[in-house]
């Protein structure tokens, strides 16, 4: 009798699983068991594992999907069902164009303006939008260069034997910091023999790095270079991507309405939808009209500027221009301060604080960094005596150290300031004493839940399609900007805004100063910003960027630090790059983090003083204090030492402000007692949108 081999049924004893993946956290791996539904198949068919061969086969298969899918993909892009590639001509443009208009055998040329032309190639099936970019117009370029997918930096050969001509072109600086476009450098050697073209590409090799490098030598090279660029990999870029893009060919006014007309690009553009013109601002679409392609590859059923289809706008869901929330001074139950009845003290006291910090704070970053290194090393015991008492709740002392006048009550001058036991884990509410301001912003109740709804949205909308050519006609665009953007050699696009993008509410900005900056960044101190495509001038807040529900204020941007910057400004879904200029320099480069008006930035002041009398424990502290009703009123404060001893006032002596205090251990007569005090500041409201 042949044996039997005994087959576990559904029901079967089924033992906990122990082991958990060799790098993963204990908690999650508990988590993830926890969560974990065990699948009975009473079937051992469907339970049974592939075969090798049936593996390889599916392995096979997802390779060939992929492949072709990109492939695809590729194939398309430039192509007749989409838009065509954009390409922006740096550098020695005109005798590179004078060549490309000569060679009509190979590629088809079409001039829209005096900076643009369209170049078809049948052979390739693809289909080029040149644009001339002016280096010396930076807003203008570096609007341009957020839109395009290559550029072209033709080199001369005259050029190329200097050593720093590169560097004039700023705009490569943030073309590099931020990754826009692809660079595809150009040697112009018409007339060049081979062997001195040889030197030179080994010269300018040297320069450019690992972007590609071509040279033109002849007309078949042209054709050879559009072909290197229709196939080259385009840098990815998520905040250009996720926005609907006209790349306009030309402007007109119809009707007494501006209208754009170009190829749609990126996203499906939307008549609900506001757009931007950047240097300008933003606008309603009253209409979209789809017309006939004017550089199709293929012959078109409807020639002319015959309307395809019409697209108008729900006036029921068109976004609105309103860019601030109303103040209702009856709704609600807190009482909004008005400004002709803020407290004029208050006023007063908050610039005589910022003219404090003026005068306390070195103007030099240098001198300023070379005296916190020298702090730091003279308190290097005490401070981490400090440290490790309270678990780096303190950061390093730094010159925020404050003296108080002999005519002036402490209580009254630091009226706003409180004391925290800890920096890091004592509660701080952050809707309480909120400033006007707060009453004119938006604020979402989840950023990052609204933003991936707002992108998932996008994805299966209706309106004009990216590759589609159309003329847009936008809505209550002034006189003047008109006549200023018919005025224009080359029409700027049009950018398709993401709803709520036209809100003003609280941005936290992150950015690095730029290592070659001399001068110090001051909080406060006026800039200009290029978030995503908007240009503005705004006074920030500089915070640091750790991981707390309190974040420290710092009047300076720190050198090789990444900060926060904090500003009233338009919201701009992250990722967006950001630029910071200052009297035309740019000294810091960032990204857009996110939306918060709820971030605590907490200032920190220290009042000091000095032992008088030591006995024990106790010590008699002065010069903190010149009355007794200060010593009372700041009493439960906790008082801590450059040499990390902790302690707490006991009582005041006498009139003059003497107090006696305890500590945890004997301090030393050459010690210094401090008391931290704390207090939330908001960015004052300085957002001031920069037109052309």
């Amino acid at each position: 009798m042949q044996q039997q081999t005994h087959r576990p049924g559904p029901l079967h004893q089924t033992n906990k699983p122990h082991k958990t993946p060799r790098h993963s956290r204990k908690a999650s791996a508990t988590s993830e068991i926890k969560n974990k539904v065990v699948s009975r198949s009473s079937s051992l068919s469907s339970s049974r594992s592939l075969a090798r061969t049936e593996r390889l086969n599916q392995a096979h298969q997802n390779r060939k999907l992929k492949w072709e899918k990109a492939i695809s993909n590729k194939r398309s892009i430039g192509a007749g069902s989409q838009a065509p590639i954009s390409v922006g001509i740096l550098g020695s443009a005109t005798n590179f164009l004078k060549g490309l208009q000569d060679d009509g055998d190979s590629l088809s040329i079409k001039q829209i303006n005096e900076r643009s032309l369209y170049v078809l190639s049948s052979r390739l099936k693809m289909r080029f939008k040149l644009i001339t970019l002016n280096h010396e117009n930076f807003d203008e370029t570096i609007d341009l260069v957020k839109t395009i997918d290559l550029i072209f930096l033709v080199h001369s050969p005259d050029d190329i034997e200097q050593d720093n001509y590169i560097k004039a072109f700023d705009i490569l600086q943030v073309v590099y910091i931020h990754c826009l476009p692809t660079i595809i450098h150009v040697i112009d050697g018409f007339g060049r023999n081979n062997g001195s073209l040889s030197g030179l590409k080994r010269k300018l090799k040297l320069k450019v790095g690992d972007d590609k490098l071509h040279s033109i030598e002849n007309h078949q090279d042209y054709a050879q270079l559009f072909h290197i660029a229709g196939s080259s990999r385009r840098q990815k870029s998520t905040f250009k991507d996720a926005r609907p893009i006209v790349s306009s060919d030309n402007m007109s006014v119809i009707d007494g309405r501006l209208a754009i007309t170009g190829f749609v690009r990126n996203k499906t553009l939307n008549p609900n939808d506001l757009v931007h013109i950047p240097g300008y601002d933003d606008y309603q679409i009253h209409k979209i009209e789809i017309i006939p392609d004017v550089v199709s590859l293929r012959p078109q059923s409807v020639e002319g500027d015959q309307v395809v289809q019409t697209l108008v706008p729900d006036l029921m869901k068109q976004e609105t221009l309103e860019q601030e929330h109303e103040l209702d001074p009856m709704e609600g139950e807190q009482n909004w301060p008005i400004a002709e009845d803020a407290d004029d003290d208050e006023l007063e006291q908050e610039d005589r604080d910022d003219q404090l910090e003026e005068q306390d704070d070195p103007m030099d970053q240098d001198e300023q960094d070379n005296q916190q290194l020298e702090g730091q090393h003279e308190e290097e015991h005490g401070e981490a005596a400090v440290e490790e008492e309270d678990d780096n709740d303190y950061e390093d002392v730094e010159m925020d150290q404050d003296e108080i006048d002999g005519d002036t009550n402490a209580r009254v001058r630091y009226a706003r300031y409180r004391g925290l036991k800890s920096f890091r884990t004592s509660v701080w509410d952050p809707q309480e004493n909120l400033p006007t301001d707060y009453s004119r912003i938006y604020q979402f109740q989840n950023f990052q839940q609204t933003k991936r709804r707002i992108m998932s949205e996008f994805e299966s909308r209706s309106g004009a399609n990216p590759g589609l050519y159309v003329r847009v006609h936008l809505s209550n665009v002034p006189q003047e900007a008109m006549e200023k953007l018919l005025a224009k050699p080359l029409p700027p696009s049009l950018i398709g805004l993401l709803k709520y993008e036209r809100k003003i509410t609280v941005m936290n900005l992150l950015i690095k100063r730029l290592p070659d900056v001399r001068d110090p960044i001051k909080s406060k101190e006026e800039l200009v910003f290029y978030v995503g495509f908007r240009k503005f001038k705004a006074r920030p807040l500089f915070t640091s960027n750790t991981i707390s529900s309190k974040f420290k204020y710092e009047r300076f941007l720190k050198n090789d630090v990444t900060m926060v910057a904090t500003l009233y400004a338009p919201i701009t879904f992250p990722p967006a790059p950001v630029l910071v200029f200052r009297n035309g320099e740019l000294v810091a480069s960032g990204s857009v983090l996110d939306s918060n008006p709820n971030r605590l930035i907490i200032k920190r002041i220290r009042l000091s003083g000095h032992p008088f009398k030591i006995h024990s424990k106790t010590a008699v502290i002065r010069s903190m204090f010149y009355n007794s009703d200060d010593v009372l009123y700041f009493k439960p404060v906790e008082l801590i030492t450059k040499h990390g001893r902790r302690g707490h006032i006991s009582e005041p002596l006498g009139t003059h402000g003497h107090m006696k205090c305890s500590f945890d251990k004997k301090i030393r007569s050459d010690d210094r007692v401090f008391m931290n005090l704390y207090k939330r500041v908001f960015p004052k409201w300085t957002y001031s949108p920069v037109y052309e």
